[in-house]
């Protein structure tokens, strides 16, 4: 009898334990998983700014295109001004 009392002792002594072990790995997972959390969100808002700045870029290039396409624009008005009226052709 009195073995089946130790033995039901140290069976409840061991399950406290890993009771206890479990209830610390829980633990330790869910700080994890915080950490984790905090990391996707930290790399969440690396990305928004990086989508921002190529926005950006992207509308800044837009209009280098287009002054220099009206440069280009100016600048061969300005060599057609220079040429010589063209001649009529029922002269």
């Amino acid at each position: 009898m009195w073995k089946q009392i130790l033995d039901s002792l140290r069976e409840t002594l061991n399950l406290l334990r890993d009771t206890q072990k479990n209830t610390d790995d829980i633990e330790e997972v869910r700080q994890e998983i915080e950490e984790v959390r905090t990391e996707v969100r930290q790399l969440a808002s690396v990305v928004e700014r990086l989508a921002q700045e190529i926005r950006h870029i992207a509308h800044v290039e837009k209009h280098e295109r287009e002054k220099a396409s009206l440069q280009l624009e100016n600048t061969l008005l300005r060599f057609e001004m220079r040429l010589p009226p063209p001649s009529n052709p029922n002269q």
